[in-house]
C-alpha cells in the first residue's frame, strides 16, 4: 500500500515492435538457402515462423497505449498505400557483438529493393518518437535473425537472392519463455 492507503498497481505492458511478417513459403525459402550456415553456426537456430524483417522495436509498451501504436501504424500505412516493400536476402554474415547470425540484404546488386522498407521504418519511428514513444533509433538494416547465441564467427556467406514482398506490416508482441521468444501479430496494417 502506499502513503494514502491505496495499493500500488503496477501498469500492466507488452513488449512491441512493428515488423514486415512474411508468408510462411518465404519463410520456409530462406531456411532451406541458409540451412548449411545455420548448422555450421553452432547456435540455436531461430524458428522458421519466426521469421521476420523488424521496422522499429519499442520495448516494454503500457497496454493502454497499444491503441495509440494502432493510430500511428494506420497513419504511417495510409502514407504508403501502393507502395510494396520488398527485400531480396543474398548473404548470411556473422554479429559478433550480438552472437547473430542474420540473413542480409547484400551489398551487391540486390540491395536496392530494400528502399521502401527503409522509408516504411524511418516513418514508423519519426511518428512513433513525435507521439511519445521511444522506438530503437538505429537506422534499418533489412535482416532477418537465423540463430542466436552463436559461439565464433563463420565465414560470410552469399546465396541466390530470396525475395521477399509484403502487402502490410504488423505490430507484434514478443514473449520470452525458457524456449526462446513467442511471437504474436496482434494486428496488421495494409499498404
Amino acid at each position: 500500500m502506499n502513503r494514502a492507503g491505496e495499493s500500488q498497481q503496477k501498469t500492466p505492458t507488452r513488449r512491441l515492435f512493428f515488423a514486415l511478417w512474411p508468408e510462411h513459403a518465404q519463410q520456409s525459402a530462406l531456411a532451406e538457402a541458409a540451412r548449411e550456415a545455420v548448422q555450421a553456426c553452432k547456435g540455436r537456430p531461430v524458428p522458421v515462423e519466426n521469421f521476420h524483417l523488424t521496422l522499429a522495436f519499442l520495448g516494454s509498451v503500457p497496454e493502454k497505449r497499444i491503441g495509440d501504436l494502432e493510430g500511428i501504424a494506420g497513419r504511417v500505412a495510409e502514407g504508403f498505400v501502393g507502395k510494396t516493400p520488398r527485400v531480396a536476402l543474398d548473404t548470411v554474415e556473422y554479429w559478433k557483438k550480438a552472437e547473430l547470425l542474420c540473413a542480409i540484404a547484400g551489398t551487391g546488386a540486390t540491395q536496392g529493393p530494400t528502399e521502401v522498407a527503409s522509408a516504411l521504418a524511418e516513418a514508423l519511428k519519426a511518428h512513433l518518437a513525435g507521439s511519445g514513444f521511444a522506438p530503437d533509433v538505429k537506422p534499418f538494416r533489412a535482416h532477418v535473425t537465423l540463430a542466436r547465441n552463436v559461439p565464433r564467427r563463420i565465414p560470410t556467406a552469399d546465396f541466390s537472392p530470396i525475395y521477399w514482398s509484403f502487402r502490410a506490416f504488423a505490430l507484434v508482441e514478443s514473449r520470452t519463455k525458457s524456449s526462446g521468444s513467442e511471437y504474436t501479430v496482434l494486428k496488421s496494417f495494409r499498404l
